[in-house]
C-alpha cells in the first residue's frame, strides 16, 4: 500500500506541474515556451553554435520584459509555418544578445 501511495502522490504532484505552466504563446525550434521553461528553452531542433562550450550558448524568455535573449545557438525551423521562432500572443516582443545563426531544415 505504501509503493500505491506514493506512485499516486509523484503523479499527481508531475500532473500539477506540467498542467499548471503558464504558455506564452511563443514558439522557438519547435518547443512551446511556458513557464515551466523559460529560462532554459531546450529541444530538439536547438543546438549550440560552432565550438560554443556548453556554458556560453543559451536561449531564455523574460515575460517581464518580453524579452528573448539568445547566445551561441542554432534554431532549426520546424513546424507547419516552417519558422525558426514563432510568436503568436507576445505583443511587443524584444531581442537581446541576438548572437544566432538560423539554419534551414
Amino acid at each position: 500500500m505504501k509503493k500505491l501511495y506514493s506512485f499516486f502522490a509523484i503523479f499527481t504532484l508531475t500532473a500539477v506541474s506540467a498542467f499548471g505552466a503558464t504558455d506564452y504563446g511563443l514558439t522557438v525550434g519547435g518547443v512551446d515556451v511556458t513557464s515551466y521553461n523559460c529560462s532554459n528553452i531546450t529541444g530538439e531542433h536547438i543546438e549550440k553554435y560552432s565550438s560554443a562550450t556548453d556554458d556560453e550558448y543559451y536561449i531564455k524568455y523574460d515575460p517581464a520584459t518580453k524579452t528573448l535573449t539568445f547566445k551561441n545557438i542554432l534554431i532549426e525551423r520546424t513546424g507547419s509555418y516552417n519558422r525558426a521562432i514563432l510568436n503568436e500572443d507576445v505583443d511587443g516582443l524584444s531581442w537581446a544578445n541576438p548572437l544566432m545563426t538560423v539554419i534551414a531544415a
